[in-house]
C-alpha cells in the first residue's frame, strides 16, 4: 500500500514539476510549450531548427537536436490549431463587401432604379474585391515574431502564467 502511495505521488509531483516556454505579449500568453512538445524555431541568423523540448533553463532550452540560446530565436512555429491572424477577417471582410456590392446593384437594377442588366464598373469592381479576398481568407501565419513586444519566458508551476487549459 505504501508503494502505490509513493508511485501517485511521484506521478503527481511530476506533473506539477513540467515547465513550459511561453510566448508573453503585454502580459497575456499568446503561445505555450511545456516540456516533450515538439516546436519549430527560425533563428536569427537564418537558420531553421526543430526538436522536441527536453529541457527548459531561464536563459536557454536543450531540444533534441541542439541546445538552443533564447536571445538568438527570431521566430517561433505557432501549431496548426492556434494559427489566427488579421489577414483571414481583412479577407472576409472584402469578399463579403464584394458580393453584396454586386448584389446592391442587382437589387437597384430589378427595381428599376438602375438601368436593366450588368454595369460593367460594378462587375469590375466587385470581382476585384472578391478576387483579393478570397485568398486572404486562407492565409494563416506560421510563425510568431519574438520582437520588443513579444518575450520568451521559461515558468515554472508556480508562475501566474501557469495553465495547463488550452
Amino acid at each position: 500500500m505504501k508503494f502505490l502511495w509513493l508511485v501517485l505521488l511521484f506521478v503527481v509531483t511530476s506533473t506539477q514539476a513540467q515547465k513550459h516556454l511561453i510566448l508573453l505579449k503585454s502580459g497575456s500568453v499568446v503561445g505555450r510549450f511545456p516540456e516533450s512538445s515538439y516546436i519549430y524555431l527560425v533563428m536569427k541568423d537564418g537558420s531553421k531548427k526543430e526538436g522536441m523540448i527536453i529541457e527548459l533553463y531561464e536563459f536557454y532550452m536543450i531540444t533534441t537536436r541542439d541546445t538552443i540560446q533564447f536571445n538568438k530565436i527570431k521566430k517561433v512555429g505557432i501549431p496548426k490549431d492556434e494559427r489566427k491572424g488579421i489577414a483571414p477577417l481583412f479577407g472576409s471582410l472584402l469578399l463579403a463587401g464584394g458580393v453584396l456590392y454586386f448584389g446592391i446593384d442587382q437589387l437597384n437594377s430589378s427595381l428599376g432604379y438602375n438601368t436593366s442588366g450588368v454595369d460593367s464598373q460594378v462587375a469590375k469592381i466587385s470581382a476585384g474585391l472578391v478576387l483579393l479576398g478570397a485568398p486572404l481568407v486562407l492565409i494563416r501565419p506560421t510563425y510568431r515574431r519574438v520582437n520588443m513586444g513579444t518575450y520568451l519566458r521559461t515558468i515554472d508551476y508556480k508562475s501566474p502564467f501557469y495553465n495547463t487549459s488550452p
